[in-house]
């Protein structure tokens, strides 16, 4: 699978086809210009974060948000402001 350019400066990390052919992605992408992460932490649970720009990923300047694939989809926020740190995103309370 080849990526394309406008994502070449970001981190990718285990793609692995599926029996069915499609390919199963583990990636964390980091943007300081467009303010935006993501990982898929297990096949069931996603984060999504979206930064004040410039914002590092130790810098408590995120709004993040868990997907729990589990039952369904649901989607859960940790605050409602930019005042998360995106490396603490695995132990932040969801609700």
């Amino acid at each position: 699978m080849t990526l394309p350019a406008s994502i070449s400066d970001r981190e990718h990390a285990k793609f692995k086809e599926t029996s069915e052919g499609e390919t199963s992605v583990r990636v964390t992408t980091f943007s300081i210009s467009e303010g935006l992460l993501f990982e898929q932490a297990s096949s069931t649970v996603i984060y999504l974060a979206e930064g004040l720009f410039g914002a590092l990923p130790s810098e408590p300047k995120w709004k993040i948000k868990k997907i729990d694939l589990s039952s369904g989809v649901r989607i859960t926020s940790a605050s409602t402001g930019f005042d998360q740190i995106w490396n603490d995103r695995a132990a932040l309370i969801y609700v």
